[in-house]
């Protein structure tokens, strides 16, 4: 079997789509993984590139690994159309984008490939099985965790931290550095000789330093915003944001895996079941889903990861607005103490000097000779309260608190301010522990997580691979389909029960019921009274009578089996076929080209040595109906010839069909039995085998007749009698 080795074997994938795809995948491995995992989604993502063309590469890299094309087997447009619509039916129970591409991979294989549908056949039987145990509270719950799950994306390249500097004095760190793409989150700057830290230190909130030298400043050692490395640091050391990134890109899906992980556990046990289990890493992914809610879908740290760090955050953000608050507070409380105070000097005038004293910038000790000491140590004492009260709206701990210290003047004037360099070194110092905080944080996030990085690869592959699993069980389920019995020898196809899926489709939104069908063609173990094993037949019966929804049960059944899907019969036995053809019923005549394409498409049918079933819906309507006859009757004797055809004709021509062929022909018929007292059209929709259907204008005119009155009611009921008639002389006849 060939191999998928290059993405240039792809049809379509040409030298700039490969630059492409290494580009944004990292490597031709990595790109031709999610090219075999069918990840249409993640391709189509790719600009120039969109779904079609997406889907077109995954099939034609499935069709290199295969041997095997998607239409290889359907050869028509209208055979194709009913795989499609089967496809679409099966594809509205999968719960993520993956899972509904995947399963377009699942087209109908030949004969060479039987023991692939076999295969298939015995998995989702399972699937089938598994579905069944399950409560429908248990399937709605994995169906929403599963609807959030896609294939993982790599993570996007990390925005640079302005704040954050890199230094190394020497070449082994400086590659290793850069081998990192360290440089790609932070500056990276390699020391001159005898370049000091100092100025870093004083430029950065914070400092990384890979060196050799063998000390460093009084002011590096000890700057509370220097982080010095050890040889053999790490990724997490450096830039823990390129490893956090590729968790918060997969933020959702993560999560949503974590808990359809746990969800899967708590499925009734089967030996499928727990061949998903096996592939998952219980203990790692419980423990990823409570590191991961460290932090957020962007890659921040999210809130109530460390106390510390949102103390931090929230006084940086915050300060400007808490200086300013705590500066009112400390004039208001003034205000107040001193109006309120008991002194010689009225409230309000003492106030006034305040106030006075700040514009003519009078000096705090001239001042004091004019105030009383009362109101002097309320003003002092006011300052002090302003400071605790700026730490404690800060939240500054103990060791901070020096870092506020001196903040308000101790001048004596209203209203008091804050000392503005002070206030910005405060708000520098808050800034850098934060920024040093945010660095230790996300470093020993990024160190675990980077140890969960292929348990969550291999989880999300395995519940995406379950989807698949779960959506076609759910599909067998709601149709109530059956494992088919696959033939490797004999062509022929035969089911008890069956049921038009797209009948059914519809009667489960208009409560509409399906009447159970039977039907055999060609050589089967299933052999009821009238039939002997032939791989040619023509069926006829009423207008209505359900002969269209029987040949697309049969294509159904033939399709789905090849597929490696449960069938809508409650037992079928099936020739595993080629080729498989269906023709529609025609719209209105062809025109005289049309009608010679049609014919020398029959001829190449014929023609054909491969095993093939053919099913054809009233071909006649397109060309006369006495050339159509003839044309039917010839064609339906080569296919008689052809031992590796099974050929089903639906023909209001069965009559003259017959008569006019030269070897038996099977004819099967679908009758109408009469009309019920509601006037609707009484069908036994089984066909009976070597019979050919009566005819029912007989009775759609009489409903007519007896649902008419007055005048319209004497034309139908001369109708009737003249058709009538007709049909007593042709029994005579």
């Amino acid at each position: 079997m060939p191999e998928l080795e290059r993405l240039d074997q792809i049809p379509g994938v040409g030298p700039r789509l490969v630059q492409k795809l290494i580009d944004l995948f990292g490597t031709e491995d990595v790109a031709l993984d999610i090219i075999r995992n069918a990840q249409v989604a993640t391709l189509a993502s790719i600009p120039g590139v969109g779904k079609k063309k997406a889907l077109d590469i995954v099939q034609d890299a499935y069709t290199i690994r295969e041997g095997i094309s998607a239409f290889e087997v359907l050869k028509t447009e209208d055979i194709r159309e009913i795989y499609y619509r089967l496809l679409g039916i099966i594809q509205s129970y999968a719960n993520s984008l993956f899972a509904k591409d995947k399963l377009s991979l699942y087209y109908p294989l030949p004969s060479s490939k039987i023991n692939v549908i076999t295969q298939r056949l015995n998995w989702f039987q399972q699937a089938a099985e598994l579905v069944k145990k399950c409560t429908p509270e248990q399937l709605t719950q994995m169906g929403h965790l599963l609807s959030n799950a896609r294939p993982l994306r790599r993570g996007a390249t990390p925005s640079m931290a302005t704040w954050r500097v890199i230094l190394t004095d020497n070449d082994e760190a400086h590659h290793q550095l850069k081998e990192f793409k360290a440089n790609k989150s932070s500056r990276l700057i390699r020391l001159k000789p005898g370049e000091r830290l100092d100025e870093y230190l004083k430029s950065y909130d914070y400092v990384i330093a890979a060196l050799e030298m063998g000390g460093i400043s009084r002011v590096a050692e000890h700057a509370g915003n220097l982080d010095l490395l050890k040889s053999d640091f790490t990724l997490a050391d450096v830039s823990p944001e390129s490893i956090i990134s590729f968790f918060a890109a997969n933020y959702e899906t993560i999560l949503a895996i974590c808990a359809a992980t746990d969800a899967l556990t708590k499925l009734p046990a089967t030996p499928a079941l727990q061949r998903f289990i096996e592939k998952l890493d219980l203990v790692a992914l419980n423990e990823l889903a409570k590191i991961v809610e460290k932090i957020t879908n962007t890659g921040d740290i999210s809130d109530g990861a460390d106390g510390d760090y949102d103390r931090l955050r929230f006084a940086s953000q915050k300060f400007e607005t808490i200086l300013s608050e705590t500066e009112i507070w400390a004039n208001d409380k003034i205000r107040n103490e001193v109006s309120s105070s008991q002194v010689v000097l009225e409230g309000d005038q003492i106030i006034s000097i305040l106030e006075a004293s700040a514009a003519e910038a009078i000096g705090a000790e001239q001042l004091r000779q004019y105030l009383p000491p009362q109101v002097f140590d309320i003003l002092v004492s006011a300052l002090q309260d302003a400071e605790d009260h700026l730490a404690s709206l800060l939240k500054l701990n103990r060791n901070e608190l020096e870092w506020v210290d001196g903040i308000f003047s101790q001048s004596v004037v209203l209203p008091i301010q804050a000392n503005r360099q002070h206030a910005s070194n405060l708000q520098n110092n808050l800034r850098r522990a934060m920024h040093a905080r945010e660095h230790k944080i996300k470093s020993e996030i990024a160190s675990t997580l980077i140890q969960y990085e292929s348990p969550i690869k291999d989880a999300v592959q395995t519940l995406l691979d379950f989807d698949v699993f779960q959506a076609i069980g759910q599909f067998a389920k709601e149709y109530q389909l059956a494992v088919p019995t696959v033939k490797a020898n004999g062509v022929g196809l035969a089911f008890q029960d069956g049921r038009n899926i797209f009948l059914a489709q519809q009667a489960n939104t208009e409560k509409l019921e399906v009447v159970p069908v039977s039907y055999t063609i060609g050589q089967n173990s299933w052999t009821p009274e009238h039939t002997a094993g032939e791989r040619v037949a023509l069926l006829s019966g009423a207008n209505s009578g359900g002969k269209s929804c029987l040949l697309q049960n049969i294509a159904q059944i033939a399709i789905l089996t090849q597929m490696g899907f449960l069938v809508p019969a409650k037992n079928a036995e099936v020739g595993i076929f080629d080729e498989l053809y269906y023709y529609a019923k025609a719209t209105g005549m062809l025109s005289a080209g049309a009608f010679e394409s049609s014919l020398t498409n029959l001829a190449n049918i014929v023609l054909s040595d491969a095993s093939k079933l053919a099913c054809f819906d009233e071909w006649e309507a397109s060309t006369e109906p006495g050339a159509a006859a003839k044309v039917v009757a010839a064609v339906l004797e080569l296919f008689t010839e052809n031992p590796n055809s099974c050929v089903i004709f639906v023909s209001h021509l069965a009559e003259d069909i017959i008569q006019l062929a030269q070897v038996r022909i099977r004819v099967d018929g679908i009758e109408a039995t009469g009309l019920d007292p509601q006037l609707n059209l009484m069908v036994n929709r089984s066909p009976k085998f070597g019979q050919i259907a009566k005819s029912t204008p007989e009775l759609i005119v009489e409903r007519l007749y007896r649902s008419s009155k007055d005048r319209k009611q004497a034309i139908f009921q001369r109708i009737l009698e003249l058709v009538r008639g007709s049909d007593a002389k042709r029994k005579e006849t």
